[in-house]
């Protein structure tokens, strides 16, 4: 859930989203978004449910590192999901373990994320 945006500041808002939500409708290393709802007074933006992020799959592991193989492998996706999101406009910089998610068959990573949408 994103922070609470105040009523007079909601169709900013919504106008600045559907600006990203069209950008990010078919991207390949990036998560999917759904779209967007309120819940209770509050912004909700709605993603693929994921197996969990890097970070807490690093939890798990006895010692809190991944086999260098994998390593080898989400260093060579993540920075082309990156690289899709700047080609569109995007520009991300909150980069760490628990923004990228991992697909069903841990075989790529997607990168989640909550763009800056200014009002």
């Amino acid at each position: 859930m994103l922070h609470p945006v105040r009523d007079d500041q909601l169709q900013v808002f919504s106008a600045r989203f559907n600006e990203v939500f069209r950008k990010c409708q078919c991207p390949g290393n990036i998560c999917f978004l759904h779209g967007i709802s309120t819940h209770n007074g509050r912004l909700c933006v709605a993603m693929r449910f994921s197996e969990g992020s890097i970070g807490d799959r690093m939890a798990r592991l006895k010692g809190g590192r991944l086999p260098l193989s994998d390593v080898l492998r989400y260093g060579a996706d993540l920075p082309l999901g990156v690289l899709e999101l700047h080609y569109m406009g995007i520009f991300v910089q909150n980069l760490q373990s628990c923004n990228f998610l991992l697909d069903d068959n841990d075989q790529e990573a997607w990168f989640r994320f909550i763009p800056y949408i200014s009002t």
